[in-house]
């Protein structure tokens, strides 16, 4: 007997609601080097991401690196989808090395072998509060 496809959705679909879209330094200085895409191509393909994000209200993060110094101002594709959004502006290179992104951004890093690793912002995501008890066998802390 062979397997028989169903159309149903999954129970884990993605919805605007368990996720968040980054946009990342989509600048002109930041994209010149850019040659495995036309650059035409890729602002066209970051300007359909950003509008569908947005026309499906899913929580949205535009972040730029230098703007006014060195990279220039996000697409106007990108940002024109987001009339209301207020841009990140870093002064550092890495994304997730700036103050401003990772209180937003929430990371989860599972280690093989021993840890997991939230950020504040993954704590809040889980309904992580400071009265929340710890869970048996399990310790929490902070790094310092």
């Amino acid at each position: 007997m062979s397997p028989k496809a169903s159309p149903t959705p999954g129970r884990t679909m993605l919805s605007p609601q368990d996720h968040a879209l980054i946009l990342i330094d989509f600048q002109s200085q930041m994209a010149f080097a850019t040659r495995s895409l036309d650059s035409v191509l890729l602002r066209n393909n970051a300007a359909l991401v950003a509008r569908a994000a947005a026309g499906f209200k899913v929580r949205s993060i535009l972040t730029t690196v230098a703007e006014k110094s060195f990279s220039g101002p996000m697409f106007a594709e990108i940002t024109e989808a987001f009339p209301r959004q207020s841009l990140i502006d870093r002064t550092t290179m890495n994304t997730w090395e700036d103050a401003a992104v990772i209180r937003q951004v929430p990371v989860f890093i599972l280690h093989l072998y021993d840890r997991a690793l939230l950020n504040a912002a993954a704590l809040r995501a889980v309904g992580y509060t400071k009265d929340t008890p710890e869970p048996p066998g399990m310790a929490t802390g902070t790094q310092r």
